[in-house]
């Protein structure tokens, strides 16, 4: 899977419902593997929420154009945001797995 052709795409929670859309993909400095997605949702202000891209996945079952994120969409929009599309943090990167648990 080429991850930057995710940008743009919605985003679907575990239950099909929409989360937003995937904004940006941040890397893994060292490995150069993505590690945080940005999802934005909102209809009068934008939030920029950061979620591990190990959970999220490309829905080629029924050939629709959409990926799929590992958990409910309420779990998504009450995680950490990003300010504007700054990058990530060491200090954002504890807090998100504080959030989501070291596993991710």
């Amino acid at each position: 899977m080429i991850f930057q052709d995710l940008t743009g795409k919605k985003v679907v929670d575990n239950r099909g419902e929409v989360v937003g859309k995937l904004t940006d993909i941040f890397n893994d400095e060292r490995t150069m593997e993505p590690q945080w997605g940005v999802v934005t949702h909102g209809t009068l202000k934008s939030h920029h929420r950061v979620v591990p891209m190990s959970q999220v996945y490309e829905s080629g079952a029924d050939g629709s154009d959409h990926l799929v994120i590992n958990m409910d969409k309420d779990v998504v929009r009450h995680a950490p945001e990003l300010a504007g599309h700054d990058a990530v943090t060491p200090e954002l990167e504890r807090m998100l797995l504080d959030y989501y648990g070291s596993s991710v």
